[in-house]
């Protein structure tokens, strides 16, 4: 039999899954990806720490799996922040993901001409772990890493720099950089930032069907896989997610409720929003758009709630068993959570409006209220952001 092998490198997971040719998903493989925090507001990954957790899920995978049976491997992942290799191809510090807050200073200092006109060429309204945001805030406060880059990436294109040693990203993942209405990079956006020096960091795109390279011999080695096996661009996670959900036509929704909660549609236009709520992004196939608008966390609330409240069931329960119990938990209470209503803005929030000093808070607590109160409430304000 014959496999068709995907590796996502999402911002709290990291995921491999084999294939079968007419689509079927035989085979998943998990762990967490971590991410931590140093100072506040900052949201950093190890990028080496993620290369080895990816090896350790394909040795398991070409163990369950025979690599020569592999005809193929593409990948998708979280999009935003910024991935820095230098010269050597190695990472120069932690990954700084879109998570992260330290760029809101950044925006604040723009005018609303700046925003509009960034605006209108990304399609997406900048945030604080948007890449060229970030990219400024390395101008200023570390320079010295910025010199010692070569090349700016995503997180998949850095996974994918491993297996294959090639430089490259795709058309979806940039975003903040390109213009979806060319699928090429915008000059315009380095001037406006003042970044023209760090224009040259921009790796090569191509389009996520496209062969970017083959596992390499030392790849092979690391991870199981066979050497020469072709490797695709790939897409960033939310396109990816739209095309395994079949959004493939004009007019079609889908959501998204991972580490950020998703609305989006798929479009045959590139339809910019005058109150720059809606985010652009080419589809993973030419003529087509996601048009997407994004709450900063969804899930991770879930989490965050479990961590501090639950602490008794979760060393009861582990791994995804704690999940399943907290299903049977709120469906012990009734819709409105008693009346509480909880913002999910534990990292400020980018949509409908955007503050990144929004804060998360529960409303209408009562003396009766209890802890299952509290963690419907938390799935209720997801659902309702």
């Amino acid at each position: 039999m014959e496999w068709l092998l995907g590796i996502d490198i999402g911002t709290t997971a990291i995921k491999v899954a084999a294939y079968t040719l007419d689509g079927n998903k035989e085979i998943v493989l998990s762990t967490k990806n971590i991410v931590k925090s140093p100072t506040y507001g900052y949201a950093e990954q190890d990028m080496n720490e993620i290369w080895n957790k990816t090896i350790n899920l394909l040795r398991i995978l070409t163990k369950k799996i025979c690599a020569e049976s592999i005809i193929g491997v593409g990948l998708s992942g979280q999009s935003g922040g910024l991935w820095l290799v230098d010269n050597s191809l190695n990472p120069i510090e932690n990954g700084v993901t879109w998570l992260d807050l330290r760029g809101a200073e950044i925006i604040n200092k723009l005018s609303k001409l700046q925003i509009n006109e960034i605006y209108n060429i990304c399609g997406w309204k900048i945030f604080p772990g948007a890449g060229p945001i970030l990219l400024k805030w390395f101008d200023i406060y570390k320079p010295e890493i910025l010199k010692k880059a070569r090349y700016l990436l995503r997180c998949k294109d850095w996974v994918r720099l491993k297996l294959t040693d090639v430089i490259a990203s795709d058309i979806t993942d940039m975003i903040g950089f390109t213009n979806p209405d060319t699928a090429s990079y915008s000059r315009r956006i380095f001037e406006l930032l003042g970044l023209d020096d760090y224009y040259q960091l921009l790796p090569p795109l191509k389009n996520p069907w496209e062969l970017a390279g083959e596992i390499t011999r030392e790849a092979a080695k690391q991870t199981g896989l066979k050497e020469g096996t072709p490797v695709v661009a790939g897409a960033y996670d939310v396109c990816q997610s739209a095309l395994g959900a079949g959004v493939t036509t004009h007019g079609q929704l889908f959501a998204v409720i991972g580490t950020a909660g998703i609305f989006a549609a798929a479009s045959n236009i590139a339809l910019r929003d005058p109150e720059m709520k809606v985010s652009i992004n080419p589809h993973c196939f030419p003529g087509m758009y996601i048009l997407n608008s994004q709450s900063m966390l969804a899930t991770p609330n879930i989490d965050w709630f479990i961590k501090e409240f639950y602490k008794d069931l979760k060393k009861k329960f582990k791994g995804e068993k704690i999940y399943r119990v907290c299903d049977v938990l709120i469906e012990s209470i009734e819709a409105g959570s008693g009346f509480i209503i909880y913002h999910p803005y534990l990292q400020g929030e980018m949509s409908p409006f955007m503050n990144p000093n929004a804060k998360a808070m529960f409303f209408g607590l009562s003396l009766w209220h209890n802890r299952n109160n509290l963690l419907r409430a938390v799935y209720e304000g997801i659902g309702y952001s």
